[in-house]
Parts: C-alpha cells; sequence; structure tokens
C-alpha cells in the first residue's frame, strides 16, 4: 500500500514541519515497527490537506509533546507551539 507518513525525530522535526508549511501536520506516536495500513491509508487519501508525521518508539518526542501512552495521534495547526 502507497504511504506518505514521514518518520519524525528531534533531528528532523524542524525540516518535517517546513518541508509543506501550508498544510496542518498530523504526527502519530506509536511503539509498532511498521506503519498502521490504516495511518497509509489516511495519508493518501489526505495528501493534499495534510502531512502525515510517525514517531516510533521515540521517548524524547513523547517527552516534547507530553504523550503519556501510545499510539496517540496529535494534529498540530500551529507546529511550532505545541
Amino acid at each position: 500500500m502507497q504511504s506518505f507518513v514521514s518518520v519524525v525525530n528531534e533531528e528532523n522535526y524542524n525540516e518535517w514541519v517546513e518541508r509543506d508549511a501550508a498544510k496542518n501536520k498530523v504526527i502519530i506516536f506509536t511503539e509498532r515497527k511498521s506503519t498502521s495500513p490504516l495511518i497509509k491509508s489516511m495519508s493518501k487519501i489526505y495528501k493534499d490537506k495534510l502531512s502525515f508525521g510517525e514517531s516510533k518508539r521515540d521517548k524524547a518526542m513523547q517527552a516534547k509533546f507530553g504523550v503519556t501512552k501510545t499510539p496517540t495521534i496529535m494534529v498540530l495547526t500551529d507546529p511550532y507551539n505545541f
């Protein structure tokens, strides 16, 4: 299945945000090794409106966003002020 989900971590977060600056960002925090088919499907359907990112097992990113349980999905309308 085609996927438009980017892997996001602390090092590439700003690059991911700036890549499609006009789009709202959706970030998924997960412990899974692979991207779920549901997320892949959503990334394809909404690729013109939303930019999907996935943070896999990244405790630093979870702490940055205040995530205490996974899986967690966040929509970032202002990705610089979370």
